[in-house]
């Protein structure tokens, strides 16, 4: 069993994932930006004296700094924002927000 890959192929594949045309590309967007704001906060938290936040305030401000520009943009022109229109958004927050901030050493 042979498999033979031409360079037109591989050219191929490499133009869909660079311009994210792929199965469940929007899924890795929201997934790669929850884990950012995620860490971020983390990091912030760590900064702060090692002085933890509220687990509200802290999920709170990974949603707000993940996905802050689809929040207010928005807001500014009377549209529904990104968080409410795309629900996986919320999820990943919380998957990666419980991650980090219990999970991690």
């Amino acid at each position: 069993l042979t498999i033979q890959f031409s360079l037109v192929d591989i050219f191929l594949a490499y133009k869909n994932f660079v311009l994210l045309q792929f199965p469940h590309a929007n899924l890795c967007i929201v997934a790669s930006n929850a884990i950012n704001a995620a860490t971020t906060v983390y990091s912030l938290q760590l900064k702060n004296d090692g002085k933890k936040l509220y687990w509200l305030h802290s999920l709170i401000l990974v949603v707000i700094t993940g996905f802050g520009g689809g929040i207010v943009g928005p807001l500014l022109i009377a549209k529904p924002s990104v968080v409410v229109a795309n629900d996986t958004i919320l999820t990943m927050c919380i998957l990666w927000w419980y991650i980090t901030h219990h999970i991690s050493g």
